[in-house]
């Protein structure tokens, strides 16, 4: 088996068979009447289709496909909706244009679905429904599966909903795995197994020669790109720093924001460039506020945590006041945007923050 997939590390570990505390899991997989389909799948894949990136690649397509397969397994899915999952996982990211948060990648993924599939009709609806859908928020999905009129709607769900779990313990990849988001039992219970799949996974790809997908590699990329965010942000839209913080940790982090809140940030540099709280502070605050408070976390949590980050925050840039951390404070012949270095590793330090904190809640049961 997989004997043409000689660089596919998930065939390989398959092939390898040694799942360590998962052998029971993955022998139960492999019996399964339906695991054929998945091999099938990982053995057609179309990997010239997908899409090119070290955190929505091949890699995390492989795994995805993986989980999808475990998921259906443990949901008891018939062999029709098996392979309906397998091309959904196979390919729900095609449409992607970048890594960053965009909720449409979805809706142009899915159109590509018949020429890669060749299903057509109801199945093709039911596909469609699902991709599109993976990538919308979740109270959006009974919307975007009506828009397809499938003919059985809580088919078409059901297999969104699972399509959405085995694309969210991938997460794992970027340290944002939050079990309580997970949609079915099945999910909530494979959580452990993602991280050690992510970790087995990079092993092999070391072992092949290739690139692993290590957290380390994952954020050069996120550099990069939040790099190029902050020069759009400062000298292609004239954003302060505020509100490029809290769209950058958006970004990362796939959460949503109102335009309130965006324009809540636009007097948020130093107090409108008083020299007050610096604004890089204010944006990871206002984001935090919204993205615990998404979780779940009452005001009083969301409060420690915010205290928590001025504290690690003032330790390593040794203050909070923007006409402090400023490079050469405030001149009237000043340059724009001095401050642009200083933001994105301020960005790249939030975030580190903010997946440390998800792995400390996470230890201590909250998360």
């Amino acid at each position: 088996m997989f004997e043409k997939l000689t660089e596919s590390p998930l065939a390989q570990l398959i092939r390898r068979n040694s799942w360590g505390d998962y052998d029971l899991l993955m022998t139960r997989l492999d019996r399964w009447e339906h695991s054929g389909i998945f091999y099938s799948a990982l053995e057609n894949l179309d990997r010239a289709a997908l899409f090119e990136s070290a955190v929505h690649g091949e890699g995390h397509i492989e795994r995805v496909m993986l989980l999808g397969a475990l998921l259906a397994m443990m949901e008891e899915e018939s062999g029709e909706n098996m392979a309906l999952l397998m091309e959904m996982c196979s390919y729900h990211d095609t449409g992607r244009v970048s890594d960053w948060l965009d909720e449409f990648h979805g809706s142009r993924s899915c159109f590509k679905l018949g020429a890669l599939t060749g299903r057509s009709g109801e199945e093709l609806k039911m596909e469609m429904a699902g991709v599109e859908a993976h990538s919308r928020k979740d109270s959006d999905m009974d919307a975007v599966i009506a828009k397809y009129e499938p003919a059985d709607i809580e088919r078409a769900k059901k297999l969104a909903l699972l399509l959405k779990d085995a694309d969210g313990l991938d997460r794992v990849r970027i340290g944002d795995l939050d079990p309580r988001f997970m949609r079915t039992e099945a999910a909530k219970q494979l959580t452990e197994f993602s991280e050690y799949l992510f970790k087995a996974y990079s092993a092999m790809q070391e072992e092949l020669g290739q690139e692993p997908v290590r957290r380390d590699l994952v954020d050069r990329k996120i550099m990069e790109q939040m790099r190029d965010h902050v020069q759009e942000s400062y000298f292609g839209h004239d954003y302060n720093c505020a509100h490029t913080m809290l769209t950058a940790l958006a970004q990362f982090f796939e959460t949503d924001l109102s335009p309130q809140l965006i324009n809540a940030a636009q007097g948020m540099h130093g107090a409108g460039k008083f020299g007050a709280q610096c604004g890089l502070v204010e944006g990871t605050l206002m984001f935090l506020g919204v993205y615990y408070m998404d979780r779940g976390y009452d005001r009083y949590e969301v409060e420690k945590i915010c205290n928590h980050f001025a504290q690690s925050f003032t330790a390593k840039y040794k203050s909070l006041e923007c006409r402090e951390l400023r490079p050469g404070g405030f001149n009237d012949d000043d340059p724009p945007h001095l401050c642009a270095g200083l933001t994105l590793d301020a960005i790249l330090f939030a975030r580190e923050f903010i997946i440390q904190k998800n792995t400390e809640l996470r230890n201590l049961g909250k998360e």
